[in-house]
């Protein structure tokens, strides 16, 4: 196959689902952010038009002047499906892979990840982790705690991803690929590699240092690089129930 031309290093790659409940407000909330919050390094933007028909011009509207390429397939492989047919069409070192509900939090967000990510003992970097566990739905998962970055902004060697993912065909596959036993995380560690998150302040949190990074449902993340739908649905709960999601995600509760 041959690639799109691409002098960037990294390619960031934004999802856009039609069926997506106000997928236009959160593709304006995610072109704002990019915009207001300079990433620090140079990158392509590869939008995914997932699922579009009577709204494509519309959407393509929001992200005119920002995206150079552009995907439009149908509402078929999820996330991940889509991640992959983006590094299969673009010539890049890294993918950077952002959700219909991402939202980048502060300047230099790309630099800081970038930085950490190009360490060759690193195999993948996210903004958020998580212990949480599907032992209990399925064999194909590890039991509690079962450290994972979460696939709704993270960055990875291209060729990694591809090795280390397939396109899923339905939501329990996509479930694997991000915290399976042979999940993306999973064969990073398994690659003598670490996967780290990395906050706002800069710096990289090991597994064992997650629970106390102040990101994903730790304190109140106030170290988040990117934001989003289940970090928003974190804070818009009152204490009690974000106790319960602490719990869930970590197995300890904050101090």
């Amino acid at each position: 196959m041959i690639k799109m031309k691409n002098d960037k290093s990294c390619l960031i790659v934004y999802v856009c689902r039609e069926k997506d409940a106000n997928w236009h407000g959160k593709a304006l909330e995610f072109v704002e952010s990019i915009l207001s919050c300079r990433p620090g390094a140079d990158y392509s933007l590869l939008v995914v038009y997932k699922g579009f028909s009577d709204n494509l011009r519309s959407a393509r509207n929001v992200f005119s002047g920002v995206s150079v390429f552009e995907l439009v397939v149908e509402d078929s492989g999820y996330d991940i499906g889509a991640y992959r047919l983006a590094v299969n069409i673009v010539n890049a070192e890294y993918i950077c892979c952002l959700s219909a509900s991402s939202r980048v939090l502060c300047e230099n967000w790309l630099s800081m990840m970038l930085q950490v990510c190009s360490d060759n003992r690193v195999g993948i970097v996210g903004a958020m982790g998580s212990y949480e566990s599907n032992g209990l739905l399925s064999e194909g998962f590890p039991m509690f705690p079962n450290p994972h970055i979460r696939t709704t902004g993270f960055i990875i060697r291209c060729g990694d991803f591809l090795s280390y993912t397939k396109t899923p065909v339905d939501k329990m596959d996509a479930h694997l690929i991000e915290s399976g036993w042979n999940g993306l995380t999973a064969c990073v560690l398994n690659s003598g590699r670490q996967a780290l998150v990395v906050g706002k302040n800069g710096v990289a949190f090991d597994i064992t240092e997650w629970r106390a990074s102040e990101t994903f449902r730790s304190g109140r993340q106030s170290n988040l690089l990117i934001a989003d739908h289940w970090s928003d649905h974190y804070m818009d709960c009152d204490e009690l129930v974000r106790k319960k999601l602490q719990f869930l995600t970590w197995g300890v509760l904050d101090e």
